[in-house]
């Protein structure tokens, strides 16, 4: 990523925002039902991100169940957005084409996770 600020190296700032995330998630009391959103532009399984970003985005995940991984239906390309959390279970992944009647509608897929209390 290349986005951040100009005197970073490529995907300097992503990674020091993964590790800004970790403490914040750890603080969250472990027995309560949590859901974690985020543009995190790494596809899960690791497709183009530097392994270094890949496992910065795995330590902050922690324990947390990412639903949104691999290939989703409805979608031709693995998603960069993810939904993950904890003491849920997910009953219905969908995916939502960016493209609809051939525009471009976002710069990212959409995604719906329909969650159960475990």
């Amino acid at each position: 990523m290349s986005d951040g600020r100009q005197d970073r190296q490529r995907w300097e700032d992503h990674i020091l925002y993964l590790r800004a995330l970790q403490p914040v998630l750890k603080a969250v009391e472990q027995d309560i039902p949590t859901v974690l959103i985020g543009d995190f532009n790494q596809s899960m399984p690791r497709r183009r991100a530097p392994l270094s970003a890949y496992e910065e985005l795995r330590a902050m995940l922690g324990d947390y169940k990412v639903w949104t991984k691999g290939e989703i239906a409805g979608l031709d390309t693995l998603p960069l957005c993810h939904i993950a959390g904890s003491h849920l279970e997910a009953t219905k992944v969908t995916g939502f084409s960016r493209w609809h009647d051939g525009r471009r509608l976002s710069d990212h897929d959409g995604l719906d996770v329909a969650l159960a209390l475990r």
